[in-house]
């Protein structure tokens, strides 16, 4: 019998030519083969480092990143300011469009910047618990 580009043996269905290769049969190594086994931590040991992953992913890294985020959005709040007033200053159509170009240039380097920063918060944290 043909299941698709398979011969199937007698007594073979098309579940074991699919399934087979990712099915355990209840096969029991044989005495060459060797079985790795993981080393486990006591309970006590495996919770207490499943809670300070979690407080650093969970508490830490959201106040850090809140804390970041709250530092660059005053700083833009004040560069808003400042532009603002510089922009009432303006004699001509001129110097204002000069200044609000020079202000979002700027801004758009600033944002690229605190994403980076952003960025490595993350890649900290999570470098600290994988060590």
């Amino acid at each position: 019998m043909r299941f698709g580009p398979f011969d199937l043996d007698q007594g073979q269905n098309h579940r074991d030519i699919i399934c087979g290769p990712f099915t355990n049969k209840g096969i029991i190594p044989m005495d060459s083969e060797t079985v790795t086994q993981f080393p486990t931590a006591p309970p006590a040991e495996a919770l207490k480092t499943g809670i300070g992953i979690w407080r650093a992913f969970a508490v830490d890294l959201p106040l850090r990143v809140a804390a970041e985020t709250m530092r660059f959005t005053s700083r833009r709040f004040q560069a808003r300011a400042d532009h603002l007033a510089a922009l009432a200053a303006c004699a001509s159509l001129k110097d204002a469009f000069e200044l609000q170009t020079a202000f979002v240039t700027k801004s758009m380097a600033e944002y690229q910047a605190e994403a980076a920063t952003l960025s490595h918060e993350v890649s900290e944290a999570a470098a600290l618990k994988a060590a």
